[in-house]
């Protein structure tokens, strides 16, 4: 082969070189910036998870503090501790001294809430209403014990 030819296949070889690199090069970052978006991405996922839990222990704090102080009644602080429960941890309603949020709950699960509530004629609304009040008269000191030892586990928390 002559020198043209061998320098040229070199000259060809050189600029594949620099053209491959320049692509892989490009690809790198560009992965190196898609990983870096992914990232930050679960970091704020994450941040805004840890944001609503604490949260949701606040309100877990009040809610219980208030439910055994009786600034909220026994139906509607179970209504409302048992759903954060649910998100927050779970298992602590399976715990025996808990399981009257369960219980009151699952009472009053069939009572219409919100827009159906207004919907209700007043014969209906008084039985829901009189079902409710038996439910505090009934449960309302147990409850009061139930708010007590939730309030004195979320405030170590």
């Amino acid at each position: 082969m002559s020198e043209k030819i061998v320098l040229l296949l070199v000259f060809i070889g050189l600029i594949v070189i620099v053209g491959l690199s320049v692509f892989i090069l490009k690809r790198y970052r560009a992965l190196k910036d898609h990983n870096a978006k992914k990232l930050k991405a679960l970091k704020d996922q994450e941040r805004r998870l840890e944001e609503k839990r604490a949260y949701v222990l606040e309100s877990l704090r009040v809610l219980s503090k208030a439910l055994s102080e009786g600034q909220v009644g026994a139906v509607e602080g179970a209504i409302r501790i048992k759903t954060l429960l649910e998100y927050y941890d779970s298992d602590l309603l399976a715990q025996p001294h808990n399981r009257l949020l369960l219980d009151i709950f699952h009472q009053t699960e069939h009572i219409p809430i919100l827009n159906a509530w207004k919907a209700l004629d007043r014969p209906t609304r008084k039985k829901y209403l009189d079902t409710i009040e038996e439910i505090e008269l009934k449960h309302g000191e147990e409850m009061k014990r139930v708010g007590q030892g939730l309030s004195e586990y979320f405030n170590e928390c």
